[in-house]
């Protein structure tokens, strides 16, 4: 593209990885759920306004208020082609998000809304520039499922969700499933459903990951300095060499703050 790089750092934009998503509905028994808001545009007016005058009524909520962390068994069959991608024997590779409505794609009806993630996964992307433009958006390989890994855990999560839903608590309750997943009746169908229905969990990390000094590969040392930059450090999620296993938000403040603390005593030390 004609841009002359201050420093050959290659990994720069490598690396990318975010947990793949993907959305489950059910019809259900009720016509008590967020869907009477998703559908109706005048309603949701009505309840944004209640919410900014007065902080009240249903969107004071979050749309999700359960959560389930699953771990796929020691002795699954992916484990003979896979290392285990997470950090250890309890930790989690797969994400429940349990809602009172159809989730994030408006439908008819009324319905319950499990969506799954797979939070350790092994597959990579790239994000690229578009153009010499630093206006227009870059280019975005999330590169999902180019791991088996991740497409067997995503299955198996979609799976726990089904036999969650066919618990005897849910028989006067869930009626059955909706859209695309209700023709997704085989393993092979499933991992298509995953393929096309999957979406980012905004949490991607890792374009410009963290590896030891004077490592040819990575973008930015321990102390978070560009490497072979002077007075540039990088202090945000794409540091991360990979995605924790839950959500980034708390491992992202927990760096920041850690960096501010820092950076204040390096100036102490200067002055």
């Amino acid at each position: 593209m004609g841009i002359t790089p201050v420093a050959n750092l290659p990994s720069v934009g490598k690396n990318l990885s975010d947990q793949p998503a993907l959305g489950n509905a059910w019809f259900v028994n009720s016509n008590d759920t967020l869907d009477n808001i998703t559908n109706n545009a005048t309603l949701r007016a009505e309840l944004l306004k209640q919410w900014k005058e007065r902080k009240t009524g249903p969107l004071v909520a979050s749309s999700v208020s359960h959560l389930a962390w699953l771990r796929l068994p020691a002795n699954s069959p992916i484990f003979d082609s896979f290392a285990d991608p997470s950090s250890g024997p309890n930790t989690p590779h797969c994400e429940l998000v349990i809602g009172n409505g159809g989730g994030l794609t408006p439908m008819p009806g009324h319905f319950m809304d499990i969506g799954v993630i797979v939070v350790t996964p092994i597959s990579r992307g790239t994000v690229s520039l578009r153009s010499t433009n630093p206006l227009d958006p870059p280019l975005i390989d999330l590169g999902f499922f180019t791991s088996g890994f991740d497409l067997f855990a995503m299955r198996e999560a979609i799976q726990s969700a089904i036999r969650f839903v066919s618990a005897p608590a849910w028989k006067d309750y869930v009626i059955g499933p909706a859209g695309d997943l209700a023709n997704a009746t085989t393993d092979v169908l499933l991992e298509d459903y995953a393929r096309k229905n999957a979406f980012s969990s905004a949490h991607p990390v890792g374009t410009a990951a963290m590896s030891a000094a004077g490592a040819r590969y990575g973008v930015v040392n321990p102390d978070l300095r560009v490497k072979g930059i002077s007075g540039l450090r990088v202090v945000d999620a794409s540091v991360m060499p990979f995605v924790t296993s839950g959500h980034t938000q708390a491992p992202v403040s927990f760096r920041a703050i850690g960096r501010s603390i820092q950076s204040k005593h390096e100036l102490a030390v200067m002055a």
